[in-house]
């Protein structure tokens, strides 16, 4: 009994731990304390249209993210006047991050129940210049930017995407 209890919390633990994540960058680090402060409600709000703002117009400061304007390298402070990706989904197998990647697809360019483990700089060029073409319907707009790979977690790809 107690070994079937250890199995179930392996398997309960990484799924938690990446949907935390995710959500994290799905609410833009929305300060949610101030919720319920009537007063701070105008704040919350304008500050939420200036992240759609910046999230609308980004991609028009893609070639200035990368050393010398070429898409090989970022810079160490690309995403200094904000973020650049939204969310990356890892995981350990089977603990939902197909599933996930399905229900994102619907706000985000990007491939469906496919991993892109590759590392930062090519990620970026795919989800700004490869993905809204090939994913987003041209009526539709989607702001958001992210990958999946769930390698990340186990083989330390979060280390660079954390630089």
């Amino acid at each position: 009994m107690a070994a079937r209890k250890i199995r179930m919390l392996q398997w309960a633990l990484p799924s938690i731990a990446f949907i935390i994540l995710v959500v994290n960058a799905l609410l833009l680090h929305r300060d949610i304390s101030k919720i319920g402060v009537m007063e701070d409600i105008d704040d919350i709000n304008s500050n939420n249209n200036m992240r759609k703002e910046y999230m609308r117009n980004r991609a028009k400061n893609f070639y200035s993210w990368y050393e010398g304007n070429k898409t090989e390298t970022l810079l160490v402070n690309a995403d200094k006047n904000g973020t650049i990706m939204d969310f990356a989904i890892v995981g350990f197998a089977k603990c939902g991050t197909t599933t996930m990647e399905a229900n994102l697809a619907h706000i985000a360019p990007m491939p469906e129940e496919q991993d892109v483990c590759t590392p930062i700089h090519p990620t970026v060029y795919y989800a700004y210049k490869n993905w809204p073409q090939q994913y987003s319907a041209p009526d539709k707009e989607k702001l958001f930017r992210g990958t999946k790979c769930p390698a990340f977690i186990q083989g330390g790809g979060l280390a660079e995407w954390a630089k």
